[in-house]
């Protein structure tokens, strides 16, 4: 892992197994008060996605501290220290090579209900990634700014992956698109995976264009604001999205205009 400041790279930590899954699932759901960390699993899944996407390189002596709760963790003994720092830092190493597939892959416990408001519930396993998400790209939002990537760029990412965050969440959704809860809620699902392939992938071109400046032009990074195309009457579904993300219009902004 290419390191942003000094610190300890996870290049070398073993594979996440199940053991080290459920290792952390015992430790993230202890009571609150017994030191409680700040995710869930789940939630930690969706923040880690975030912080592997980032346009910066991020180093864990950086990022663990918002694991629990931003203040580093106390731990009963030295061997439980390594057991729960060594299984986050593992899930991390998987989740940086899922992101390096850019294809929208999400962990296999990351599941959508098949009632799509269901997914607003709280103990959904999408509004717990959801939130987790929402706040890593919140802590980094400085970074995609640093770039010149700022919400316009990224508000229709965005928005589709914090869309289960929360009930009012969604509810803002509707009041800025016009779309029923009800109708808003499938559409992100069926394009919820686009979206998550779409951030991984904008984050990995400012990492490059950061190592090369002359690949910036190639990069494909937006050179204006990212303006999503809400209503595009005149545009075919597998046409250019107005947009001007690269994508068809089924697949961007057309599924906000379509519902």
């Amino acid at each position: 892992m290419e390191m942003r400041r000094g610190g300890r790279s996870s290049s070398n930590v073993k594979p996440f197994s199940a053991a080290q899954r459920d290792t952390l699932v015992k430790y993230l759901s202890r009571p609150s008060d017994q030191d409680l960390a700040a995710y869930t699993f789940k939630e930690l899944e969706g923040f880690l996605f975030s912080v592997a996407a980032s346009p910066n390189p991020i180093t864990p002596s950086e990022w663990l501290p918002m694991v629990f709760g931003g203040e580093p963790p106390t731990f009963a003994t030295k061997q439980e220290a390594e057991r729960i720092t060594g299984a986050v830092l593992s899930l991390y190493n998987k989740i940086v090579s899922d992101v390096r597939r850019r294809d929208g892959v999400l962990p296999a416990d990351i599941v959508f209900l098949d009632d799509p408001v269901d997914n607003l519930d709280d103990d959904a396993p999408v509004a717990q990634w959801s939130r987790g998400f929402i706040q890593g790209h919140c802590w980094l939002e400085e970074d995609w700014e640093e770039h010149g990537v700022g919400d316009k760029e990224l508000a229709f990412v965005v928005w589709t992956l914090c869309f289960f965050s929360s009930p009012d969440l969604a509810e803002e959704f509707r009041k800025e698109f016009g779309a029923p809860v009800e109708v808003s809620a499938k559409k992100a699902c069926k394009v919820f995976r686009i979206a998550a392939a779409r951030y991984a992938a904008l984050g990995a071109k400012c990492r490059d264009a950061a190592r090369d400046p002359i690949q910036l032009a190639a990069s494909g990074l937006p050179t204006h604001p990212f303006k999503p195309a809400a209503s595009s009457p005149g545009v075919g579904r597998n046409e250019p999205c107005p947009c001007s993300s690269g994508r068809r219009y089924k697949t961007c902004c057309g599924w906000i205009a379509e519902a």
